[in-house]
């Protein structure tokens, strides 16, 4: 066994993966340093994405029609998740991290739909 890293450790306090689902990714909310990463952010499955940041919690289910909306802000993107019947989201991410969030839900074939204006 190796020890768990730290992003690892802090994500883990907030996100629990379902039985069969597949981690993807993990989008750190750039508003956070380095070293802060894992307490905030976006989680990619297979089956949802997760939101985190302060006391916000929020789980947008993959197989319901959502949309993504990526904007440009200053050197980050500003990503903003809305789904019907679920509060929005918001984070700012690195763009060249960006595509791991498009090819996911291109590549899972989901119903969401993504705008960019960067």
């Amino acid at each position: 066994d190796t020890p768990l890293s730290p992003v690892r450790q802090r994500i883990g306090r907030w996100f629990k993966r379902a039985e069969g689902e597949r981690f993807a990714a993990y989008l750190p909310d750039a508003e956070f340093s380095a070293a802060e990463a894992g307490h905030a952010g976006l989680v990619i499955t297979d089956r949802r994405l997760v939101y985190k940041k302060a006391a916000a919690l929020r789980e947008y289910p993959l197989d319901r029609a959502g949309h993504v909306e990526i904007r440009r802000r200053g050197r980050y993107a500003s990503v903003h998740i809305t789904q019907p019947g679920q509060r929005p989201a918001t984070l700012c991410v690195d763009p060249v991290l960006l595509n791991r969030l498009t090819d996911q839900l291109q590549g899972l074939q989901t119903p969401w739909s993504v705008s960019k204006a960067l």
